[in-house]
């Protein structure tokens, strides 16, 4: 789950999936998971649109884990809307890396 770019849940599975323990990902910002900043960018951009109009995102990114290793992930993405506005974004990801092999 995220706020304003910032992690404030997150699943022990995927902290797991990249490297991390669950706390050294809460407080930080969204980006830490990704290959490169390039690749947060990317897909920062291409996820706006939709999560500013209240919809789902989906797509697949690049994630490096702690280590540096790289995957695939299938990322989904929906707008958590209190009053009106979104004030949150809840996530998943899927590993894909062997799919995309």
């Amino acid at each position: 789950v995220t706020r304003d770019g910032i992690v404030t849940a997150c699943n022990p599975a995927f902290a797991d999936m990249i490297g991390r323990s669950v706390p050294s990902l809460i407080g930080r910002p969204s980006a830490i998971g990704f290959a490169s900043r390039d690749e947060y960018e990317r897909f920062a951009a291409d996820a706006a649109p939709a999560l500013a109009a209240g919809k789902r995102y989906h797509g697949e990114i690049r994630l490096a884990r702690k280590g540096g290793a790289e995957l695939w992930c299938e990322l989904e993405g929906q707008p958590v809307r209190s009053r009106g506005v979104a004030r949150e974004t809840v996530w998943s990801a899927r590993d894909i890396t062997a799919e995309r092999r």
